[in-house]
């Protein structure tokens, strides 16, 4: 039996009472758990999460952790995330984190090449406990996503959830990137996403794409003390559900403040979106998801992915939706994210590899599968059988040797 309580897992009383448990049996409100996402950068390999916990190098070597990384600080930042986003051109490191606990719910920084911090700022007029997993970024600007998906003890008090979604309108800032403020928000309907493809400059506009549903329901239900799978995971799959992800576009004019979105996918449930890192931050061609099936999801709890699809924006139908390509697993197979690796020497942005973790439920075997970008409907180019099975998980990267 696990030490720490779960704060979001779990009961609305539960989640405020599980962090003070967690103080007097373990010194600590919560675990210092960097089991989100890994990243590379300054020569270092990353372990992160969001919240509380700074970055923990790990060894490229061992794998063994080395240690808390400040990015050359005295101290430690209020708090971190689990999804910075690297310029391809500057190599800087641009990240935003929220806090549930401190004045200013949001601040962000810039990281230069070498892993050293060259700026933070706290942004003053964020003024939501949002709980914003990731953010985007363009070559001038870092967006804040002040989604409605909100931090609130007093709510699980009065029995509601501590993290829980409210109908109100969502907020996107606009900071310039060594900015200490937005200089525009806007604002949309209300949704969530837990994870952005990319955004880039249009002109007068800011572009962004990631994957939204109208509503989000992070805590699941519980039953007589035990999770009800069917009804959490089911929803994401139900037809016309508003919980199901899919590709939205918002577009922002910072010249005269007008801003629109729509639905750029089916509504097939889709998540974990990739660009190129060539990209990052630049107008795109190509991007890249992942596209759950409902049977292995509600019998496992999580999201499990049929099929891997690419998005090509440039030459789509007449209503101005990508034109999609997929890549299936087969029967039985399920994934979950792919990281985009360019090929060396490339010169087109969809010149490379998708790479992923696979598991074949049948036969208890997990395979590490490479999937030509240009040949993405066709048979992987590579599988490789792993010698023992890889749990299913949420992020990864690809660190050259």
């Amino acid at each position: 039996e696990s030490i720490f309580r779960g704060l979001v897992d779990t009961s609305s009383l539960a989640s405020v009472v599980n962090p003070l448990a967690n103080v007097t049996v373990a010194g600590s409100a919560t675990k210092q758990t960097p089991n989100t996402s890994v990243i590379y950068h300054g020569g270092r390999l990353l372990a992160l999460v969001e919240g509380n916990d700074m970055p923990v190098e790990v060894s490229l070597d061992t794998l063994e952790r080395t240690g808390t990384y400040c990015f050359g600080r005295e101290g430690e930042l209020p708090t971190f995330t689990a999804h910075p986003k690297i310029d391809p051109v500057t190599g800087e490191l641009i990240f935003a984190a929220y806090s549930s606990t401190g004045v200013t719910p949001v601040h962000m920084g810039v990281v230069g090449a070498d892993g050293l911090m060259k700026h933070w700022a706290p942004i003053k007029s964020a003024k939501r406990k949002t709980l914003m997993h990731d953010c985007a970024i363009t070559e001038n600007y870092t967006l804040i996503l002040d989604f409605p998906l909100t931090i609130d003890a007093s709510r699980a008090l009065s029995g509601g959830q501590l993290v829980g979604f409210e109908e109100e309108p969502s907020r996107i800032g606009i900071v310039p990137r060594y900015g200490d403020d937005a200089i525009r928000w806007f604002t949309f309907k209300p949704g969530y996403g837990f994870h952005t493809l990319n955004a880039f400059e249009d002109g007068d506009c800011i572009v962004l794409r990631a994957c939204w549903g109208e509503t989000m329901m992070l805590s699941p239900p519980w039953e007589n003390g035990k999770w009800d799978r069917e009804k959490h995971m089911g929803e994401y799959f139900r037809e016309g559900s508003p919980s199901t992800l899919r590709l939205h576009e918002w577009r922002m004019n910072l010249e005269d403040g007008s801003c629109s979105e729509r639905d750029l996918g089916q509504r097939d449930f889709v998540d974990f979106p990739v660009v190129s890192p060539k990209v990052v931050g630049r107008p795109h061609t190509y991007g890249y998801s992942a596209r759950f099936d409902r049977e292995p999801s509600v019998s496992a709890g999580v999201a499990i992915s049929e099929a891997l699809v690419k998005y090509t924006f440039a030459g789509g139908g007449a209503d101005g939706r990508p034109a999609v390509q997929e890549h299936r697993y087969g029967r039985g197979v399920g994934g979950q994210e792919a990281v985009f690796v360019p090929r060396p020497g490339g010169a087109e942005e969809d010149d490379g590899w998708l790479v992923v973790f696979t598991y074949d439920e049948a036969d208890d075997r997990s395979e590490l599968r490479i999937i030509d970008a240009r040949d993405f409907s066709g048979p992987p180019a590579a599988r490789i059988l792993m010698p023992q099975r890889v749990p299913y998980g949420f992020h990864g990267t690809f660190v050259p040797s």
